[in-house]
């Protein structure tokens, strides 16, 4: 439930419920009576809050890391759970099923960003099917 009170809470509580929820978002916000975009909201507004997140998710990854170790020695369960934290936290880290890449940043094509000369392509090729 949602927060009644109009006065804010401040970064220091709001970041000991981060902590105490282990970087989980829905579960910090239960614990300051907050919506969970208000918490995100005010993640958003606050490098020490963005910081403390961070530490608690990369947390959370170490955590993934060393069960992932114990099932590659003991052959333990639950791998599906670690290695869908190490494929989503873990991204940052190196962590990824395929590899991305981004060609149109900065990008330019006779001296015009790329994305623009692609966008008056395809309405080009729109029109040509439009009229066909």
């Amino acid at each position: 439930m949602a927060r009644r009170s109009t006065a804010p809470l401040s970064t220091a509580i709001i970041a000991r419920a981060l902590r105490a929820a282990g970087g989980n978002i829905a579960e910090a916000a239960a614990r300051i009576k907050y919506t969970r975009k208000s918490l995100y909201r005010r993640i958003d507004h606050s490098p020490k809050l963005q910081a403390v997140l961070q530490q608690e998710r990369m947390v959370m990854v170490n955590l993934a890391e060393c069960g992932l170790k114990k099932i590659l020695q003991a052959e333990e369960p639950d791998l599906a759970a670690i290695m869908f934290v190490l494929k989503t936290l873990g991204k940052q880290y190196g962590y990824v099923e395929r590899s991305e890449l981004d060609i149109s940043a900065g990008l330019r094509i006779a001296g015009r960003p790329a994305d623009e000369v692609v966008g008056e392509m395809i309405t080009e090729i729109l029109a040509i099917a439009q009229e066909e």
